[in-house]
């Protein structure tokens, strides 16, 4: 009862804290899972710059556009996976050795791109385009198109990050990059 209530209602006490129940939870759920899309979306596109460095480091260095080089670092994650799931190897001592195989194939290729003729920038992509064929073929030949999951290591459960869980090892990609 107060001044202007209607008879027979009762008002009651405004909570000081914000909604409760299943459509608050849901509502955090939500927030939460954008949160951890936006901070996975910029991790990823740290990945890709990473990668993208490379390729111009390359590009710098040797004058050659290399059409293969995401074909090597594919190599590489099929190197790493391998060491990691069959071998048993722990991530962060498969991560140094994965790339080995990617370093001695262009190495491997490397007195063919000194052997190219003039005009050198068109038939070196024509052979680094060819050689990427080659890798994608081989790759899908030995590790098959299926869908592969990485368990999380236990130590790789994930950092709080803005109220968002993220793993440890997708930080350290991204700090890297």
């Amino acid at each position: 009862s107060g001044p202007g209530a209607h008879p027979g209602r009762r008002l009651l006490p405004l909570r000081a804290r914000g909604p409760s129940g299943p459509a608050a939870a849901a509502s955090s759920l939500v927030e939460c899972s954008v949160l951890e899309a936006a901070i996975g979306g910029l991790i990823t596109g740290s990945f890709y710059g990473l990668v993208a460095s490379g390729f111009a480091l390359i590009f710098g260095v040797t004058r050659v556009f290399n059409l293969a080089h995401g074909d090597l670092v594919i190599l590489g994650a099929y190197t790493g996976e391998v060491l990691f799931r069959q071998a048993g190897w722990s991530p962060i001592l498969a991560m140094p050795l994965a790339g080995l195989p990617a370093m001695l194939l262009a190495m491997g290729y490397r007195p063919l791109l000194a052997r190219l003729g003039e005009p050198f920038a068109l038939r070196a992509v024509v052979l680094t385009f060819g050689i990427s064929l080659v890798l994608q073929s081989g790759l899908h030949s030995l590790f098959t198109a299926d869908f592969r999951l990485i368990a999380v290591p236990e130590w790789d459960r994930g950092l709080r990050l803005l109220g968002a869980r993220v793993p440890a090892g997708r930080l350290f990609v991204a700090a890297a990059a």
